[in-house]
């Protein structure tokens, strides 16, 4: 006898809340089930393969490329800014998913972790970007909209800096806005 059911939100909807809100305990669960369904297991291992392993047929340069976890927390990781920029242009050329994927990015200036991002500024609600930060690590990766139209995809990533994160965050914020010119 059924007492109980309980229905999960969409992976759609899983995703975008992870990334709007940097809930990294999704992220760890993503990994995790990408090893179970495609690989071998529920390991982040697992995942990490598949993941790897996926990019790498797509035409991307893996070279360097180490994923520990889904989260991006652990210091053992590593992906160039170039990887994480190709992995967006790779998205954005499949329909099928490059619209859920950009949807599930917070608005710069507008929404989730970046919505004190280009506060009045031309660039506030045109670059779609997760942010990411940890002790003398920031980063950003997304699609920043042009003046032409044109959507861009980038990443920007600061190792070991010395100065404050604000600080830090104003010069790659110029950076951003850029792209929208």
């Amino acid at each position: 006898t059924t007492f109980y059911t309980h229905h999960s939100p969409s992976l759609e909807q899983i995703v975008r809340r992870a990334n709007f809100k940097s809930i990294n305990i999704y992220c760890e669960a993503i990994l995790r089930l990408i090893g179970k369904h495609f690989g071998e297991g529920g390991s982040m291992e697992a995942g990490a393969k598949v993941v790897k392993a996926h990019w790498e047929s797509k035409g991307v340069d893996m070279t360097g490329f180490f994923l520990e976890d889904g989260s991006g927390l652990s210091p053992r990781n590593g992906v160039t800014t170039y990887q994480f920029a190709q992995i967006l242009r790779k998205i954005q050329q499949n329909p099928t998913i490059s619209e859920i994927f950009y949807r599930s990015l917070p608005l710069g200036g507008k929404s989730g972790t970046v919505k004190y991002l280009f506060r009045n500024t031309s660039a506030a609600g045109k670059i779609r970007l997760k942010s990411g930060s940890m002790e003398r690590v920031r980063s950003y990766s997304g699609y920043a909209t042009s003046s032409t139209g044109r959507r861009i995809a980038f990443s920007i990533i600061a190792n070991n800096y010395t100065g404050s994160s604000g600080s830090v965050r104003k010069k790659m914020e110029r950076v951003m806005r850029r792209l929208c010119e």
